[in-house]
């Protein structure tokens, strides 16, 4: 039962995650279009590789193998990780609105539940049984 539960939910996640990364390609379509290639030399050649990254991740998740779990966690920190630093240290902050904090707590309850099950299935995985 509880497997059938977990398959649900990491596909869930795998199918937001998918889309996510499709949104992402193209926002970075819509930066190139715009100026922000010029704007930002640097960021956009990572938006590009993080939303593939994230892409192959999601399709990898649909296998709800716990190396595509740590994959995804992977994804979903460093996403984290730039929204936290972007908050708290740029010298120009960006205005939140009601879609963004929607992403942020999908990702952030994605993290945690991957974070849980992956490292669920690894302690079972190597646990040691002593024999005499």
């Amino acid at each position: 039962m509880l497997a059938g539960v977990d398959k649900l939910i990491v596909r869930v996640l795998a199918t937001l995650q998918l889309l996510a990364s499709v949104m992402y390609f193209l926002f970075f379509v819509f930066a190139l279009n715009y100026g922000g290639a010029a704007a930002n030399p640097g960021v956009l050649p990572a938006m590009f590789v993080y939303s593939f990254y994230g892409l192959v991740s999601a399709i990898f998740l649909y296998s709800t193998a716990n190396f595509a779990r740590i994959l995804a966690l992977i994804w979903h920190a460093i996403f984290l990780g730039v929204v936290i630093v972007g908050w708290f240290f740029a010298t120009k902050p960006v205005q939140v609105s009601s879609g963004f904090t929607l992403v942020f707590i999908f990702s952030v309850f994605s993290f945690l539940y991957l974070a849980i099950t992956s490292f669920a299935a690894s302690r079972k995985n190597t646990s040691h049984k002593v024999t005499d």
